[in-house]
Order: structure tokens, then sequence, then C-alpha cells
């Protein structure tokens, strides 16, 4: 036998193990988290007594988020956008589906007609039943949320529970008819950061520093949700 048989022969015994943990061994998932800043471009959303406006401030709170969650090599983070740009509800959803996202947040401020009304609320949806079924039997658009119910369910009380232990006076979670999220297919929450229609809570939500503690409270909750799913 010659030197380069020889040669050759080593080589295929240090690779075959290499072979085997590639293609044989479980490959750890990544989980696809979509941030979705409400509004933007002509949509400014709610606007303060003071001028700050619900697009500026979801948007700034979204690269936040991004950032505590991004360096974590379990997560892909995708922003439905990352600028003051118009997006119409049916881009956001139709880019989360596209991507087949494991978690969808929509971030918003809220805005009362009471100046005194404060504090963050987490949304998610209600179920939805369509009285006329497709005859193909295909699960409706509008019935798409309805298995994704309770896991955002778990999501929305873990993000209060988060706020609670970091004294964020929040109003915990509500169960509501999130008509144009229906069409997403996986568990989503909308996160009420606070109200612009209250100084008090304006001052807070003009603080980036108070941001970014919201954003890392958010952060926490989707990991405890997810990861322990991926591994």
């Amino acid at each position: 036998m010659s030197q380069l048989d020889r040669n050759a022969i080593r080589l295929l015994n240090f690779s075959l193990p290499l072979v085997f943990l590639l293609f044989f061994l479980p490959q750890a998932r990544s989980a696809t988290i979509v941030i979705d800043p409400a509004h933007g471009g002509t949509d400014v959303g709610s606007v303060s007594e003071s001028g700050e406006k619900e697009k500026d401030v979801v948007l700034d709170t979204a690269l936040l988020l991004k950032e505590c969650l991004i360096a974590d090599p379990e997560l892909k983070i995708v922003l439905t956008r990352n600028q003051d740009k118009s997006m119409s509800l049916v881009n956001r959803v139709d880019q989360a589906n596209s991507i087949q996202a494991d978690i969808f947040i929509s971030l918003h401020a809220d805005f009362s007609q009471s100046d005194q009304t404060k504090g963050p609320e987490i949304l998610y949806n209600q179920p939805v039943y369509v009285q006329e079924k497709n005859p193909a039997d295909m699960v409706p658009w509008d019935e798409r949320q309805n298995a994704f119910i309770e896991k955002s369910r778990v999501l929305a009380q873990s993000i209060a529970s988060g706020m609670a232990d970091q004294t964020v006076e929040n109003r915990g979670v509500r169960q509501v008819k999130l008509c144009v999220y229906h069409g997403l297919a996986m568990p989503m929450v909308v996160v009420e950061l606070g109200f612009l229609s209250n100084r008090t809570e304006t001052g807070l939500l003009s603080d980036q520093a108070y941001r970014k503690r919201i954003a890392e409270i958010i952060a926490a909750a989707v990991k405890n949700s997810i990861l322990p799913k991926t591994k």
C-alpha cells in the first residue's frame, strides 16, 4: 500500500465521525421573534400633550428590544419596520407568516380621555369562529389565531409578571378581540407601553433608560417562554 493510500484512509477515518455529528445528531433550532413597532410614516399614532409621538416611542423601544434579544444565538430577530415608514397591518401579518415566526410582539403606546389613566398593559387575542367554513376544510383566515391563544396568554402573563417583579406599575393582562391580527399563525401579544395622555408616563416613555428597562423585561419574558423549547 502506498503512502498516498495510507493518508487517504487516515483522512476517511477522521472524517466519518464529523459526518455523523453533522447529519445524525439533533440540530438546535433557532426561534424567530418578530417585533412590530406600531404605526410609522404618516400614521403617527397617539401624540402626547408635549408632542411625543407613539410611532417614535415604539420604534425606539423595538430597537432596544432587538438589542436585548439578538445577543442570544438561539434567537433570530426580525422587525416589521426599523425606520419611520408607513406599513399596512396586512403587510405586517404577511411578513411574520412568510418567515414562520415563533412569536409576534406588537408595541403600542396608549391614550385615554382621562389624563389620570396610566400603566403598561399586555393584550392577547380572543378566539374567533367563522360561521361559513371553507369547503376545502382549510382553517379560515380569521380563525388562525385560535390555535395559539393559550401560548399567547402565557407570554402575556410572563411579561406582566416581569413588570411587577421590576416594580413597573402595570394594568396587567387583558384578552380582547385583536381583529387585525387574526391571520397570524403564531402566538402574539400587544404590549401597550403606557399612556401618552398621562404627563408622568409620557415623561417616562420619553426617557430611553426607562424604555430600555421595559425592553429588558419583555426580552426576559420571551426567553423564558421560548428558549426551553429550542434546547
